[in-house]
């Protein structure tokens, strides 16, 4: 299943799932983040409030860095496969964080979709000015 994004630069950004032993790890690690967070992912009123935090979070922690980059080889910036040096081109960084995002997150909502479909944070996680928010946040720590 292909999703398509166009992103603020007006490249467009295409997602493929990454294999699922590398969900798993994406998942495991984001588990293991949210341990440091208290946070529970499996009650739904705890996730409903740090489900954002922990997105930022997962953003910037080392031990999701290269589990991202493995995720990220699956899809497509500009019709090009993602790798690492996708963004050594100085005009492509401007789209990293936002291409990060969107990978992470559509990596990892397949597992909290059936659960908390309705949950309005994973819905508002979708939403562009959430997600400018959450950039903000990112490039003002």
């Amino acid at each position: 299943m292909d999703k398509e994004v166009i992103l603020k630069s007006g490249k467009k950004l295409t997602m493929q799932y990454a294999q699922f032993e590398v969900q798993m790890d994406l998942l495991s690690a984001l588990v293991e983040e949210a341990t440091k967070l208290n946070l529970n992912i499996i009650d739904k009123d705890a996730l409903s409030l740090g489900l954002t935090k922990l997105i930022a979070i997962a953003m910037t922690a080392k031990g999701i860095d290269s589990i991202f980059w493995r995720c990220a080889n699956t899809c497509l910036y500009d019709e090009n496969r993602i790798t690492q040096q996708t963004f050594n081109e100085v005009e492509n960084r401007k789209d990293f964080l936002e291409v990060k995002y969107w990978v992470l997150f559509f990596n990892l909502e397949i597992f909290f979709s059936s659960q908390f479909g309705e949950l309005s944070a994973l819905k508002s996680l979708r939403d562009e000015e959430a997600i400018a928010n959450l950039m903000q946040s990112l490039v003002s720590k």
